[in-house]
């Protein structure tokens, strides 16, 4: 690890050092609001939805993602890196709970840069039109 190079503020509005690798790369830079990319959505059915836009020359790393399942169904979400990528995560969200899954430390990384992140409900069979609402933080990455 390099030396502290600046101190940021986490969520609470405590400062916090910006710590970086032998490259420079910020490793936990996403406590900074403009580093951040957000995007949500409501699923039904099988539809593929973008939830956060690719930027030009930037890969988007997840750090968080957020199911709200209001139905009486448990629904099965898949999230991809690009319109009809490869799954990388799927996430079974029960009947009417929320799932959270937080990527502290190790992002889950774009499959590369200018890519969108999408999310489907893959439930088979019998499903209800309730949406799944999802949520998705990435952190912006240059590198």
């Amino acid at each position: 690890m390099k030396e502290l190079l600046a101190y940021g503020q986490d969520f609470k509005g405590n400062y916090v050092p910006l710590r970086t690798d032998l490259s420079g790369r910020a490793l936990n830079g996403y406590y900074f609001r403009d580093a951040l990319a957000t995007g949500c959505g409501g699923l039904t059915r099988a539809l593929e939805t973008t939830l956060i836009e690719g930027i030009v020359d930037i890969n988007l790393d997840l750090i968080h993602v957020s199911c709200s399942n209001s139905s009486t169904v448990a629904q099965q979400i898949d999230i991809r890196s690009g319109t009809a990528g490869a799954v990388l995560e799927r996430i079974w969200v029960p009947a009417q709970n929320t799932v959270h899954l937080y990527y502290n430390g190790t992002p889950l990384p774009a499959m590369c840069k200018d890519t969108k992140w999408t999310a489907q409900n893959t439930t088979g069979g019998e499903i209800s039109d309730s949406p799944v609402y999802v949520s998705l933080i990435a952190f912006k990455n240059p590198d």
